[in-house]
Protein backbone atom coordinates (compact mmCIF):
# COMPACT_ATOMS: atom_id res chain seq x y z
CA UNK A 1 0.00 0.00 0.00
CA UNK A 2 1.74 3.39 -0.78
CA UNK A 3 2.04 5.97 0.87
CA UNK A 4 -0.77 7.94 -0.36
CA UNK A 5 -3.29 5.18 -0.46
CA UNK A 6 -2.41 4.56 3.65
CA UNK A 7 -3.17 7.85 4.33
CA UNK A 8 -6.56 8.04 2.83
CA UNK A 9 -7.44 5.04 4.13
CA UNK A 10 -6.66 6.70 7.31
CA UNK A 11 -8.35 10.02 6.65
CA UNK A 12 -11.71 7.69 5.74
CA UNK A 13 -11.25 5.58 9.54
CA UNK A 14 -11.63 8.68 11.06
CA UNK A 15 -14.30 10.27 9.16
CA UNK A 16 -16.54 7.79 9.47
CA UNK A 17 -15.80 7.57 13.01
CA UNK A 18 -16.58 11.09 13.44
CA UNK A 19 -19.75 10.87 11.03
CA UNK A 20 -21.18 7.98 13.34
CA UNK A 21 -20.24 9.53 16.30
CA UNK A 22 -22.20 12.76 15.11
CA UNK A 23 -25.39 11.12 14.26
CA UNK A 24 -25.55 9.50 17.50
CA UNK A 25 -24.95 12.81 19.65
CA UNK A 26 -27.75 14.81 17.07
CA UNK A 27 -30.29 12.08 17.77
CA UNK A 28 -30.00 11.78 21.33
CA UNK A 29 -30.22 15.68 21.35
CA UNK A 30 -32.92 16.03 18.76
CA UNK A 31 -34.77 13.34 21.16
CA UNK A 32 -34.52 15.38 24.35
CA UNK A 33 -35.70 18.32 23.13
CA UNK A 34 -38.85 16.65 21.69
CA UNK A 35 -39.08 15.25 24.76
CA UNK A 36 -38.99 18.21 26.79
CA UNK A 37 -41.62 19.78 23.94
CA UNK A 38 -44.20 16.78 24.75
CA UNK A 39 -44.14 17.43 28.18
CA UNK A 40 -44.70 20.73 28.52
CA UNK A 41 -47.76 20.80 26.58
CA UNK A 42 -51.06 19.99 28.94
CA UNK A 43 -51.75 16.63 27.46
CA UNK A 44 -48.67 15.04 27.64
CA UNK A 45 -48.17 11.73 29.30
CA UNK A 46 -44.24 11.17 29.11
CA UNK A 47 -42.36 11.52 31.99
CA UNK A 48 -39.04 13.59 32.02
CA UNK A 49 -36.55 12.76 34.68
CA UNK A 50 -33.36 15.76 35.42
CA UNK A 51 -30.27 13.47 36.01
CA UNK A 52 -27.33 14.90 38.15
CA UNK A 53 -24.64 15.70 35.48
CA UNK A 54 -22.08 13.18 37.76
CA UNK A 55 -23.27 10.35 36.37
CA UNK A 56 -20.94 7.11 35.85
CA UNK A 57 -22.03 6.06 32.13
CA UNK A 58 -19.90 9.08 30.72
CA UNK A 59 -16.62 8.60 32.36
CA UNK A 60 -17.12 4.78 32.13
CA UNK A 61 -17.63 4.97 28.33
CA UNK A 62 -14.71 7.33 28.11
CA UNK A 63 -12.65 4.63 29.29
CA UNK A 64 -14.20 2.08 27.66
CA UNK A 65 -13.58 4.30 24.16
CA UNK A 66 -10.23 4.84 25.22
CA UNK A 67 -9.44 1.12 25.75
CA UNK A 68 -11.35 -0.15 22.51
CA UNK A 69 -8.78 2.43 20.43
CA UNK A 70 -6.08 1.21 21.56
CA UNK A 71 -7.05 -2.14 20.82
CA UNK A 72 -8.23 -0.41 17.17
CA UNK A 73 -4.74 -0.37 16.13
CA UNK A 74 -3.46 -4.05 16.48
CA UNK A 75 -6.99 -5.50 14.56
CA UNK A 76 -5.64 -3.61 11.20
CA UNK A 77 -8.73 -4.83 8.76
CA UNK A 78 -10.81 -5.35 11.65
CA UNK A 79 -11.51 -1.20 12.59
CA UNK A 80 -15.13 -1.44 10.65
CA UNK A 81 -16.72 -4.27 13.32
CA UNK A 82 -15.59 -1.05 16.27
CA UNK A 83 -16.58 2.24 14.46
CA UNK A 84 -20.16 1.70 15.44
CA UNK A 85 -19.48 0.68 18.96
CA UNK A 86 -16.99 3.06 19.66
CA UNK A 87 -19.43 6.11 17.60
CA UNK A 88 -22.08 4.79 20.53
CA UNK A 89 -19.95 4.99 23.40
CA UNK A 90 -18.23 8.48 22.12
CA UNK A 91 -21.02 9.72 20.85
CA UNK A 92 -23.26 9.20 24.01
CA UNK A 93 -20.88 10.71 26.19
CA UNK A 94 -20.05 13.65 24.41
CA UNK A 95 -24.20 14.47 24.14
CA UNK A 96 -24.55 13.93 27.87
CA UNK A 97 -21.16 15.61 28.91
CA UNK A 98 -22.13 18.24 26.26
CA UNK A 99 -25.48 18.85 27.71
CA UNK A 100 -24.55 18.66 31.89
CA UNK A 101 -22.10 21.23 31.07
CA UNK A 102 -24.10 23.73 28.80
CA UNK A 103 -27.52 23.51 31.37
CA UNK A 104 -25.79 21.56 34.43
CA UNK A 105 -28.48 18.79 34.23
CA UNK A 106 -28.79 15.51 31.91
CA UNK A 107 -32.19 14.99 30.93
CA UNK A 108 -33.62 11.25 30.85
CA UNK A 109 -36.97 10.62 29.55
CA UNK A 110 -37.26 7.03 28.54
CA UNK A 111 -38.80 5.17 31.21
CA UNK A 112 -37.94 1.23 31.77
CA UNK A 113 -39.23 0.10 34.88
CA UNK A 114 -38.02 1.88 37.64
CA UNK A 115 -34.64 3.21 35.63
CA UNK A 116 -34.75 6.87 33.83
CA UNK A 117 -32.59 7.21 30.70
CA UNK A 118 -31.92 8.51 27.28
CA UNK A 119 -30.58 8.23 23.90
CA UNK A 120 -27.37 8.79 24.42
CA UNK A 121 -27.13 6.24 27.96
CA UNK A 122 -29.55 3.37 25.61
CA UNK A 123 -25.91 4.10 22.57
CA UNK A 124 -23.53 3.85 25.16
CA UNK A 125 -24.60 0.33 27.12
CA UNK A 126 -25.28 -1.20 23.40
CA UNK A 127 -21.66 0.25 22.55
CA UNK A 128 -20.00 -1.30 25.46
CA UNK A 129 -21.91 -4.41 25.07
CA UNK A 130 -21.23 -4.55 21.68
CA UNK A 131 -17.35 -4.26 22.26
CA UNK A 132 -17.70 -7.14 24.84
CA UNK A 133 -18.95 -9.25 22.13
CA UNK A 134 -16.67 -8.23 19.12
CA UNK A 135 -13.43 -7.59 21.12
CA UNK A 136 -12.52 -11.48 21.73
CA UNK A 137 -14.40 -12.77 18.22
CA UNK A 138 -11.66 -10.38 16.34
CA UNK A 139 -8.81 -11.39 18.74
CA UNK A 140 -9.38 -15.03 18.41
CA UNK A 141 -9.60 -14.23 14.40
CA UNK A 142 -6.22 -12.60 14.29
CA UNK A 143 -4.81 -15.49 16.13
CA UNK A 144 -6.01 -18.16 13.97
Amino acid sequence: MSTDNGAFYNTFKVACFAGCTLVVSLADQFTKMAAVEKIESPLSLMDIHIAPPAAVFGPLAILTALWASLVVRKLGNHWLLLVVPLSLIVGGALSNIGEAAVQGVVTDFIRIGPIATNVADLAMIVGVLSLILIVPYIYTRRRC
